[in-house]
């Protein structure tokens, strides 16, 4: 009689090809998820300086519009409508008055002396990568408003020809009874290095000088607004 030999176990090359296709399975796995992860992350970054850009324009744009404004011709502003401090090394920072009964802070502005109109005014400076504000209210101290804000410059549209409507230039040290606009740019930055090399780029933020490269891997943007006056 015949003996039949039944396969009762594999053999070593056939383990050898399992164990291989398995690695090759598990290693493509891997890299998909690590491509997702580093994807989402990049995504987040980029929704996050989007995010910081929108609200920090807003809120400048806002309060820049305001300048000057009162609703009593007859009555004064407690402070000027436009101040700044220009930087030859560092950022600039803009204060800016108008009436109100709270400053950027949300807290209530000092009551109004004679002959005046209750009046907020906000300084806008940056400080640890935050754009800040310092209201007016007593006791007020500053307050971070927006993250990754790495840089800050200013110019203000003069009106030199009389029409009091048109800027003719944009210059760092006006006559502030000519200022018909302002030109305000802003440098984000993310939090974390997410590009796939490091920052080579350099940077012009208006009349400063170019800052970088940088050593690290974050993603910037630039963003320049020129805000007509409207009081």
């Amino acid at each position: 009689m015949n003996t039949i030999n039944r396969q009762t176990g594999l053999t070593l090359v056939e383990i050898l090809v399992s164990l291989t296709l398995g690695i090759l399975i598990l290693s493509g796995v891997m890299q998909i998820s690590m491509a997702n992860k580093e994807s989402s992350r990049l995504q987040g970054e980029i929704n996050f300086v989007q995010t910081n850009i929108r609200t920090a324009t807003q809120m400048v744009t806002r309060d820049i519009h305001m300048a000057g404004f009162k609703t009593d011709m007859t009555k004064t502003l407690s402070a000027p409508r436009l101040a700044a401090v220009m930087s030859n090394t560092g950022d600039d920072e803009i204060t800016i008055a108008y009436q109100s009964d709270t400053d950027c802070l949300g807290q209530a502005t000092p009551a109004a002396a004679a002959g005046q109109v209750p009046t907020a005014v906000n300084r806008y400076f940056t400080q640890n990568q935050r754009l800040m504000c310092e209201g007016n209210s007593p006791g007020s101290t500053p307050q971070p408003l927006v993250d990754g804000v790495e840089g800050m410059q200013i110019l203000f549209g003069e009106n030199t020809d009389g029409d009091g409507i048109t800027p003719n230039q944009y210059v760092s040290a006006p006559v502030m009874s000519r200022v018909v606009a302002v030109r305000i740019a802003i440098r984000f930055r993310g939090e974390q290095n997410v590009r796939a090399e490091t920052d080579a780029n350099k940077y012009v933020l208006l009349d400063a000088d170019a800052l970088g490269p940088y050593n690290d891997r974050l993603i910037r943007r630039e963003t320049t607004l020129t805000i007509a006056l409207r009081n």
